[in-house]
């Protein structure tokens, strides 16, 4: 059978080509139906017309889109395929169409990524300034508003992408990490504090009524606990105190001389504690407790300086608890720490210990509010505001005064 010619094509022994162009071959698309050429190249200029409304249906979207990038790997795909696609017509056209197009949609994709780079560049600095709120509820509200923020922009330039993705994720996990630790170390301590208030309770049932003094002050030395908790067991501890209240007993007043030899004896324990200075470890810890113990069980000592003593015990021994706590939760929160040299080391604990005063100052306030709320008020709930004022206060009081030794201390180091 003879060839015969059509527009972009030929038919040859009953088969239908189409022409080569660009670097395309000739290539055979279809076979002509039934006999009838007319009809059978139809359906293939046809096919070509859809192709070209799928170009202009493209086209049109990507005009009315915001997010025209998107529509980038369905262009390229097109053009990768357009040279197996079955249909006669001017290819040629049609192909500079769908590149000019994709050279406008990478245009538009660079300039989006300058601009997401500089928004991630941007997210990445108020992410690092979140993370050093002290207060994790409020940090984990700036940090998620940033997250959310970071998921919706796109991705930064090519060369800047992964290093920010890797970035950001790491630092996301670490705060994550932190805020769990923070909360089952929190968690844990909580629980030690109720079996402190459960012991209490037990000692003091079986407590005579001279030692309750004594009791009661350890029970102000336990620390928070959930305030319903904290009711419950101050209820228990209440019918304990006034159980043993009953418990009548001859009371013994200490003479002037065992007065002045008490206080001797505290004095020796306050210059032990002068001693230690900012050495300390789980050992000595535990030599402080022994001497908390010691310090409640020895007695009176002369009216005109219990108070002064008092204070400079409470002092000098809640700091080096304090220190003892700040040293533990560097090593934990620093995974170098125990490599660092002891400048370095401080360095961290100064750093933490801010937190914490911060963190102090602000409950502190509160308490102020609240005392000045109820001032008016009288009866238990008023004296408990003023008895947790005066807590928080000396918790205040001590880490500044360790703060102070601390930064010290460098000079020495």
């Amino acid at each position: 059978m003879a060839k015969k010619e059509i527009p972009y094509g030929y038919i040859e022994d009953g088969k239908i080509y189409l022409k080569a162009y660009l670097d395309y071959a000739n290539r055979e698309i279809g076979e002509v139906k039934d006999d009838d050429d007319e009809a059978s190249v139809q359906y293939f200029v046809n096919r070509f017309s859809q192709l070209e409304e799928k170009v202009d249906e493209l086209e049109k979207l990507i005009e009315e889109s915001v997010n025209k990038g998107s529509f980038l790997m369905k262009l390229k795909h097109m053009l990768d395929s357009i040279g197996q696609h079955d249909g006669l017509g001017d290819y040629i056209p049609l192909i500079d169409r769908m590149k000019a197009l994709e050279e406008k949609l990478n245009v538009i994709i660079n300039q989006n990524r300058q601009r997401n780079t500089d928004i991630k560049r941007s997210l990445m600095q108020e992410l690092d300034e979140a993370l050093k709120v002290a207060d994790w509820k409020a940090s984990t509200e700036l940090v998620l508003d940033i997250k959310s923020r970071w998921v919706k922009t796109g991705n930064a330039s090519e060369e800047f992408h992964q290093d920010f993705e890797d970035r950001f994720a790491y630092l996301l996990d670490d705060f994550f990490d932190r805020k769990k630790e923070y909360y089952e170390e929190r968690r844990k301590l909580v629980d030690l504090r109720i079996q402190k208030y459960s012991e209490l309770i037990d000692r003091t049932y079986k407590s005579k009524p001279e030692d309750l003094p004594t009791i009661q002050e350890e029970w102000k030395e336990v620390g928070k606990v959930p305030a319903s908790r904290y009711k419950e067991l101050q209820m228990k501890f209440n019918r304990a105190v006034k159980k043993a209240s009953f418990q009548r007993s001859e009371r013994r007043f200490a003479s002037p001389e065992e007065q002045a030899e008490n206080y001797k004896l505290k004095q020796q324990i306050i210059e032990q504690l002068k001693a230690y200075n900012l050495e300390v470890d789980e050992s000595i810890i535990s030599e402080v407790k022994e001497m908390k113990s010691k310090w409640r069980q020895i007695g009176n000592v002369p009216r005109d300086v219990y108070r002064p003593q008092q204070e400079e015990f409470s002092l000098l021994s809640d700091m080096l608890m304090e220190l003892g706590f700040v040293k533990r939760l560097a090593a934990n929160r620093d995974e170098g720490y125990e490599q660092k040299n002891s400048r370095e080391q401080v360095r961290v604990q100064i750093k933490l210990l801010r937190d914490l005063l911060s963190r102090d100052e602000r409950e502190l306030q509160t308490y102020y509010d609240n005392a000045s709320n109820f001032q008016s008020q009288r009866g238990g709930f008023g004296k408990m505001v003023d008895q947790k004022l005066v807590q928080q206060k000396h918790k205040v009081q001590v880490k500044k005064s360790l703060l102070r030794k601390l930064k010290q201390s460098l000079d020495t180091i």
